[in-house]
């Protein structure tokens, strides 16, 4: 389920509640029977208020994905995991960003998500969204690469 500013693990002191970690896990046992999870966060962690660095915003990522692998689902299979990379930060992003939540340090430190998500698809991504129509940080049209959880983690 997305939800605008959503954020990977943190409290949002300007938005409010819009933590994944403390949404996950009710989420997860209301929706089960799953096929799939979809993570598709981290930009919002770039915004200025929170000072994270690329390193910490996959980190936070990648907990939310061992929460959803470590889960138990019975009596039901547990569901494919898939996480899509955050975006990097882009002129037209930060041209349309009417409420300054982010900045050009933000768009630096997006720069850097590819080397820190080990996926071999992210350029190809941030291209399609360099080309989609784009609101702030949300593609309009569903295209998307993701790749599986191994990914990120190397497990």
């Amino acid at each position: 389920e997305g939800q605008n500013g959503r954020t990977t693990v943190f409290a949002d002191p300007v938005e409010g509640s819009k933590s994944g970690l403390a949404y996950l896990e009710p989420c997860l046992e209301t929706a089960n029977p799953l096929q799939a999870v979809v993570i598709m966060l981290g930009t919002n962690d770039a915004k200025d208020r929170f000072g994270c660095n690329a390193y910490q915003i996959s980190q936070s990522v990648k907990r939310l994905g061992e929460i959803v692998r470590r889960r138990d689902y019975a009596p039901y299979q547990k569901p494919e995991l898939l996480i899509v990379s955050p975006i990097e930060i882009n002129g037209r992003i930060l041209a349309e960003n009417d409420d300054q939540n982010f900045s050009q340090a933000s768009a630096e430190r997006s720069m850097d998500f590819s080397g820190h998500f080990a996926l071999d698809h992210f350029k190809i991504f941030n291209h399609v969204q360099n080309i989609l129509p784009v609101f702030h940080v949300h593609l309009h049209r569903a295209v998307a690469l993701v790749t599986p959880f191994n990914h990120l983690t190397g497990n």
